[in-house]
């Protein structure tokens, strides 16, 4: 909830963030959700890496639901279709979750991730 408390489900929390699918990971998709909002507007983050960064994440958001909307398999969790915030963080999952499946998968997704978050998992 913007402005309100993190609010996670007790039983993800509990089985290390993951439930039913592969690659989800409820702790990562809340907290990111949280410094999505800290960071600008929700799905367009700018604090920290720029106007520029948040027009590539477009861009990779509008590749993404012409791929789920063609009915294409994708590392990503097809819910991410849903809104571009919901795209960041199941993106952020797949990131921490399966990082050398996304870099292989996604390479520019991926290198957009890594300079947000300062890292390379995948290595």
């Amino acid at each position: 909830m913007e402005g309100g408390p993190l609010m996670l489900s007790w039983r993800d929390v509990a089985e290390g963030g993951t439930s039913a699918a592969w690659g989800y990971n409820v702790v990562i998709h809340e907290f990111v959700h949280v410094l999505d909002m800290h960071a600008g507007r929700a799905g367009m983050p700018t604090r920290g890496v720029g106007a520029d960064w948040s027009r590539r994440l477009a861009d990779e958001y509008e590749r993404f639901t012409r791929r789920i909307d063609a009915g294409e398999e994708t590392l990503v969790d097809p819910y991410g279709a849903e809104a571009i915030e919901e795209f960041f963080a199941v993106s952020a999952e797949a990131f921490f979750v399966a990082a050398a499946q996304l870099r292989t998968e996604e390479p520019a997704l991926y290198a957009l991730l890594a300079a947000f978050f300062r890292q390379n998992p995948a290595d």
